[in-house]
């Protein structure tokens, strides 16, 4: 998958991603994902800054692999937050709930048939409760 690049940076914040989506909804690759941001350890959590201004990214990132599967992962200053979904080729999924860069909430299983398979609960990082 490749991204159409077309026209100029006006009207671009500076350290906004460079892509054709808006500044705080992006899609591509992988590889145009590390084109795009880094990924930097600050304490025990992972952030993700553009690389252009080394700004935390505040957002959606979908990433989709070579083979059809699909990551989504929404970011709050730089840290996971909220809901993030990977669903492979053959249709099982996993989401998981993150709190400003820490799994918080449930972490949930799917399988191909789309039936629940494993459900964990986190409180700040640290698994609470084993449903299944």
């Amino acid at each position: 998958m490749g991204l159409l690049f077309s026209g100029c940076d006006e009207g671009m914040e500076e350290g906004s991603p460079r892509n054709n989506q808006a500044a705080n909804d992006w899609n591509g690759t992988l590889a145009e994902k590390e084109e795009i941001f880094i990924e930097n350890l600050e304490g025990n959590v992972t952030v993700l800054r553009i690389r252009d201004g080394n700004k935390p990214f505040t957002g959606k990132v979908t990433i989709h692999g070579s083979n059809g599967e699909q990551r989504v992962f929404r970011f709050r200053e730089g840290k996971k937050h909220g809901l993030c979904t990977i669903r492979d080729t053959a249709g099982a999924r996993t989401e998981t709930n993150y709190l400003l860069g820490v799994e918080h909430g449930l972490h949930v299983q799917f399988g191909r048939d789309g039936k629940e398979r494993f459900r964990w609960r986190y409180v700040n990082g640290k698994m609470t409760q084993d449903k299944k």
